[in-house]
């Protein structure tokens, strides 16, 4: 598929349209998601293969995510049976298949997502929670934890957050050494990430592990340093499935923000 009316045309149809009784493509987070979300789409418009490119600028014009030709491409080379590739004249053409549209069914079900690991794998369920849960760019990030050290700031600092990261923690049980290495630790990520800040919850301990994002809440079994290290389970539970608890969360937070000193 070449020809620029036609291609400025499925465009159009796929941002009115979209796929017929199929899921909104918000539900794809992942550069594989949002491939195969846009093959479908073309297909149900009436053109079943695309290149890598056409699928970059399908992804910047209907979903206004940046994506390039390349990582469509490094993408699609991980979707096993979910794309057919064609071999072009001068470029790869590639073509959504049932396993790739049953994908994207179960993306636009999954009101709740469910990590879990029995221990031992602390670098899988990081990376899991990463590529799941936080693979798109969040406008604000809260974050409650009571640990908040280096391996957390290195963890975090490889998160897609475009706007503002809140973090309260506890350091009331630290020491006066230890205190004074986090908050050097903090200053230095914060003079990189600007739009970050962290502050210490003194009105009482903290319990809760959880982190609020502009569409679901996400619960944490551990703090995040933690994670897969032992027995965890991450559960993330979309917003419109909360309602009104949500708003009660946010307005939590928020009094606990108050409550909180920076550090």
């Amino acid at each position: 598929m070449t020809a620029k009316d036609d291609l400025d045309g499925l465009i159009e149809r796929i941002k009115t349209y979209g796929i017929p009784n199929g899921a909104n493509h918000e539900v794809c987070r992942r550069p594989l998601d949002r491939a195969l979300w846009l093959l479908w789409a073309s297909k149900e418009h009436g053109f079943s293969k695309l290149t890598a490119a056409e699928i970059a600028r399908f992804a910047r014009e209907v979903m206004e995510v940046s994506m390039t030709a390349r990582s469509v491409a490094n993408a699609i080379n991980r979707a096993g049976t979910k794309v057919h590739p064609y071999k072009g004249e001068t470029q790869a053409q590639y073509e959504i298949m049932a396993a790739g549209k049953e994908h994207i069914r179960r993306l636009g079900n999954g009101k709740l997502t469910v990590l879990y690991t029995a221990g031992g794998a602390p670098y899988s369920m990081k990376r899991q929670l990463a590529d799941e849960l936080i693979a798109q760019p969040y406008a604000t990030l809260d974050i409650l934890d009571p640990y908040c050290g280096p391996r957390t700031l290195d963890l975090i600092r490889k998160w897609p957050i475009a706007g503002r990261l809140r973090f309260i923690t506890m350091v009331s049980k630290i020491g006066k050494q230890r205190l004074n290495s986090l908050r050097r630790e903090i200053k230095d990520f914060c003079s990189e990430f600007k739009n970050s800040e962290f502050r210490a919850h003194s009105a009482g301990a903290i319990h809760d592990r959880y982190m609020i994002t502009p569409d679901r809440l996400i619960l944490l079994g551990h703090s995040i340093k933690d994670l897969g290290s032992k027995e965890t389970f991450v559960i993330a539970i979309a917003a419109s499935q909360l309602r009104d608890l949500m708003s009660v969360l946010r307005l939590a937070f928020e009094e606990k923000w108050k409550r909180s000193t920076p550090l």
